[in-house]
C-alpha cells in the first residue's frame, strides 16, 4: 500500500466521528472569533442545517466568490495582513450523519499588494482526479484567485483534521491571536 493510500485509508476511517462535537466546537470557534474583534456578533450571521448539510447563512447577505458561484459567508475584520477578508464552510453528511464531505474557504486581498489571496480546505466525498497522491481526499488550495477554473491546481495533502480543526488551522493562520494555547506534555510516569 502507498503512502497515499494508506492516507485515503486514514482518512475514510476517521469520517465517522461525533457531529456533536464538531457542530459545538465550531460555534466555540466562531464566538472566540467574535470575542476578539475579528467578526461580527453571531446575531450577524448563524449556523443552519439543512437537511445534510452544516453551513453558514449571513444575516446580511455577504457572499465570497468560488468557481462556480458566490457562496454565502462570515465578514472578517482586523487581519493583519488581509484586507476584505471573508470566510465560508460547508458540511455534508450522509443520512446515518457520518461526515461526506468539507470546504472551508477564506478569501481576502494582501494588504501589502492588494493582490487577491485565498486559502480553502476540502474534504471529498470520494476519490477524484487520477487518484490520492495527485487529488488526495483530504487537501489545501493556497493561492491568488478562488474562481480561477483555469489555473493548475495545487493539491497540498493533509492528515485527517475534523472540520473544526481545519477551520482552526486555518484562522490561526491569518488571526495570530486565535492560536490554540499549549497544551502541557503529559507527565513522566
Amino acid at each position: 500500500m502507498t503512502r497515499w493510500e494508506l492516507l485515503r485509508s486514514e482518512i475514510e476511517s476517521a469520517r465517522d466521528l461525533k457531529k456533536q462535537l464538531w457542530e459545538t466546537e465550531i460555534i466555540k470557534l466562531l464566538t472566540r472569533l467574535s470575542s476578539h474583534g475579528l467578526c461580527g456578533a453571531h446575531e450577524r450571521y448563524r449556523v443552519k442545517r439543512r437537511s445534510n448539510a452544516v453551513e453558514i447563512e449571513p444575516r446580511a447577505g455577504a457572499t465570497m466568490p468560488t468557481v462556480k458561484a458566490h457562496v454565502p459567508a462570515i465578514l472578517l475584520k482586523e487581519l493583519p495582513h488581509l484586507d476584505d477578508p471573508k470566510l465560508a464552510f460547508r458540511i455534508a453528511l450522509h443520512r446515518d450523519g457520518r461526515l461526506e464531505q468539507y470546504t472551508m474557504s477564506l478569501v481576502g486581498k494582501d494588504k501589502s499588494t492588494g493582490a487577491p489571496w485565498y486559502v480553502r480546505i476540502d474534504l471529498d466525498d470520494e476519490q477524484k482526479g487520477e487518484g490520492p497522491c495527485g487529488h488526495p481526499l483530504r487537501h489545501a488550495h493556497i493561492g491568488s484567485d478562488p474562481s480561477n477554473k483555469h489555473a493548475q491546481p495545487v493539491r497540498v495533502p493533509l492528515p485527517w483534521l475534523a472540520p473544526h480543526d481545519a477551520l482552526e488551522w486555518m484562522l490561526a493562520n491569518v488571526a495570530p491571536a486565535l492560536e490554540p494555547p499549549a497544551t502541557s506534555p503529559p507527565a513522566a510516569e
